[in-house]
């Protein structure tokens, strides 16, 4: 038997991914709640975006993030998405922490997302790497689904007391 080596690289989400990003999107998110070609291009371009993608062996896209720091500098995760054939390898917390790296980068000291209150295994990571779940948004999402908003410190105060 041969091993099959994978892979698997982290690179800036641009503006040239669009359609790539908005096929995943679609199969990520298949219930009403993918994002349009339109709000995916405004996403890419925003000069404050902070967006990543995964892909594997060089071709497939597997995974993406996409963020924006916000006017108030607040990071704001606006979607994680990895493949479902490719879930469960840790390509989610890895996107997660490139994502916060770059806010981290921008000066951003606060990071927040919205997760649907069904969605137990976004919610388990995400309180894994130090979210807290702040506020019940009733009915945030088209189907009528509630979300929790979740924030996170992106202080190091390590950093300081070295």
């Amino acid at each position: 038997m041969v091993a099959q080596y994978i892979e698997t690289v982290i690179e800036r989400l641009t503006i040239a991914d669009l359609y790539p990003c908005w096929e995943l999107d679609q199969i990520c998110f298949q219930d009403g709640e993918a994002y349009n070609h339109e709000t995916l291009r405004y996403l890419l371009t925003n000069p404050h975006s902070v967006s990543f993608k995964l892909v594997e062996s060089r071709i497939f896209m597997v995974g993406f993030v996409l963020g924006l720091v916000e006017q108030d500098t607040t990071g704001h995760v606006i979607a994680l998405g990895v493949d479902p054939d490719s879930r469960q390898r840790g390509y989610g917390r890895l996107l997660m922490e490139y994502v916060e790296s770059g806010f981290r980068y921008q000066g951003v000291t606060i990071s927040r997302l919205e997760v649907r209150v069904s969605n137990r295994v976004a919610q388990r990571l995400y309180m894994r790497m130090g979210y807290t779940i702040v506020e019940r948004l009733l009915k945030y999402y088209s189907n009528g689904e509630d979300a929790y908003l979740m924030i996170k410190s992106l202080f190091d105060e390590s950093y300081f007391t070295k």
